[in-house]
């Protein structure tokens, strides 16, 4: 994440060296945020037919993940279209 950050604040700042970069962290933070869908589909499912305290919770760890994930390819996308 300190990385992530120099690397916005560096773009931010004018430094176009830093594009290449941040262009990669956003496709990984995609490809993070389409497992949390995947994974999401799949508990839905398991959710719909038992009912389980369990898969709440794994449901709400996935939603919190997904949140956190869609907050990084937010400011990437920011600093990126800037």
């Amino acid at each position: 994440m300190f990385e992530l950050n120099l690397a916005l604040d560096e773009l931010r700042s004018g430094d176009d060296e830093a594009r290449p970069q941040l262009q990669e962290a956003q496709a990984r933070f995609l490809a993070m945020r389409d497992e949390c869908d995947s994974g999401l589909q799949r508990l839905f499912s398991v959710w719909d037919s038992q009912h389980s305290r369990d898969t709440l919770a794994e449901i709400r760890a996935i939603l919190n993940r997904r949140r956190y994930i869609q907050n990084l390819v937010r400011d990437v996308e920011a600093v990126l279209s800037a």
